[in-house]
């Protein structure tokens, strides 16, 4: 559903900008205006990629068990948890169980239309810079100079640096003592290949520019570009004089985003930087710094509090006991396809991997309604087998009941993938927070629907159970995608793992 997926990029995008938050304030505080450079550069392009990519690592630390349960429970994890998962999941619900006819024009739509069309925007003025400069290249004449093309230009802005090209104003005596060091400047930015990094940052403040720590990082980023580049125009040098040549002119009209141009702005800044002396304890304190922020960082958004299993359906002292359903059986076979592959088994082998590792690493026990290939109990036909799954469902006491399907698309197309069936009972909440669940956590290794569906026929082990129950369609067994992915041991593997990871995060 279009909702499920506005809320789920909603949330990584608050987590970006926590994190990038985070670095740029350490940043702010004990590294910026400071003479590492080298150190400040690699800091700042690393940033944009550790805010990127953390919301994506998630790292489980906690069973909720023996040494380590007190720590799940205490206020900063639980607070963490409410945060990361539990405040969305009952928005998600919600959204899940919706059954409003498609339109156009809801919230999330023009959300969604809005974001795009600034990244669009913003992709514009990025091409037409771009333009402006390969319009430079065809205008002006180059010479080589080693392995860089030097162009003798006219243009408001110059001397500016692109990539491999230095574009000069033809005003400026390259030979002089000002030129020689302007020279340097720009063949420093060409050296250190300064452009790859402003093309890179450019290209994240388009696809993220809802981030405004971004764009600050990004003008960070381009004064250490200056810093440096001064640093080795004067080496050797009287940096008086050369603060003096970096006052003497500024630009006179604004210089594109892609370009080093050699006065740039804040002129300020690098007539401090110029000056100012190096402090190496300082130095030293300031970059040890970034070790206890770095393990907060991963602490609060990757290293993830373990939910246990939802309390208040464990018995004192004991496991939650859930009973999976293999659906079919016996003289039931289920779904086939052209293969001769039959759903009865598909789904037998993946209940009895999620048995297994409920066992081995999970503290739930799994009942399962059959074990072999027959009916449950025996039963002599589906009614009764239908009956029997029930009836184990209650003499166990389960908290929750989970049957495993496989679909069949016969002559429809459709779009393949997992899906989820709850009762059409209106009062049936926990089911639906059960689906929920599920299908958060299965959506990690394969394509879910993300509608929780109700037949319009009745589900007698759903609309029967005594505890929260949902039905679990794995794929299509004659859709060759589906068929490939439900089939392969590890994928199956995978499968038990996500629905174990569902019922321990189902609240």
């Amino acid at each position: 559903m279009l909702s499920s997926l506005i809320i789920s990029i909603s949330l990584y995008l608050c987590k970006v900008i926590l994190i990038s938050g985070l670095l740029y304030g350490y940043y702010r505080i004990f590294l910026r205006n400071r003479a590492f450079h080298g150190y400040n550069r690699l800091y700042l392009l690393s940033v944009p990629v550790l805010s990127l990519v953390l919301p994506f690592v998630h790292l489980s630390i906690f069973r909720g068990e023996g040494l380590w349960a007190s720590p799940v429970t205490s206020p900063v994890f639980s607070g963490l948890y409410a945060i990361t998962e539990g405040h969305w999941q009952e928005q998600e619900t919600a959204a899940m169980q919706a059954h409003l006819q498609p339109s156009i024009f809801t919230w999330q739509n023009l959300a969604m239309a809005l974001y795009f069309l600034v990244s669009i925007l913003l992709l514009r003025s990025f091409i037409r810079q771009l333009r402006y400069i390969c319009a430079l290249r065809s205008k002006y004449n180059g010479e080589k100079i080693r392995d860089i093309r030097f162009f003798y230009t006219c243009e408001p802005g110059t001397p500016f640096s692109f990539l491999h090209s230095i574009f000069w104003d033809e005003k400026i005596d390259r030979n002089s003592i000002r030129g020689k060091e302007m020279f340097r400047h720009e063949l420093y930015h060409v050296r250190q290949k300064h452009t790859i990094d402003i093309l890179w940052m450019r290209s994240l403040l388009i696809l993220f520019w809802i981030n405004p720590l971004f764009r600050l990082l990004y003008r960070e980023l381009r004064a250490v570009h200056e810093f440096q580049a001064d640093a080795y125009a004067i080496a050797g040098r009287d940096a008086t004089a050369y603060a003096e040549l970096l006052v003497w002119q500024t630009v006179s009209a604004p210089s594109s985003a892609l370009l080093q141009p050699f006065f740039h702005s804040p002129i300020k800044r690098r007539v401090n930087m110029l000056i100012q002396s190096k402090n190496q304890g300082q130095s030293h304190f300031s970059r040890i710094m970034v070790l206890p922020l770095f393990i907060l960082v991963c602490s609060a958004f990757a290293v993830g509090s373990h939910p246990p299993v939802n309390n208040s359906l464990r018995p004192a002292g004991g496991e939650l006991t859930v009973v999976i359903d293999p659906g079919h059986g016996g003289i039931d076979a289920g779904a086939e396809n052209a293969e001769g592959l039959r759903e009865k088994d598909i789904v037998l082998q993946i209940a009895e991997r999620v048995r297994q590792q409920a066992s081995a690493s999970y503290h739930i026990h799994v009942i399962l309604t059959r074990t072999n290939d027959a009916l449950p109990g025996n039963a002599a036909s589906k009614l009764e087998g239908l009956d029997q799954r029930i009836a184990i469902t209650k003499e166990n006491k389960a908290d929750l009941f989970i049957s495993l399907h496989v679909n069949n698309a016969g002559n429809a197309v459709p779009p393949g993938g997992i899906e989820a069936y709850i009762s059409g009972k209106p009062t049936d909440q926990g089911s639906a927070r059960l689906a929920t669940s599920l299908l958060k956590q299965l959506r990690h290794t394969y394509t879910v629907s993300s509608d929780i569906k109700k037949r319009d026929d009745a589900i007698r082990v759903l609309d029967q159970s005594p505890c929260p129950a949902v039905l679990l369609e794995l794929g299509y067994i004659d859709l060759p995608k589906d068929c490939q992915f439900i089939t392969a041991a590890d994928n199956q593997e995978k499968i038990a793992h996500d629905i174990l990871e569902g019922i321990v995060h189902y609240q």
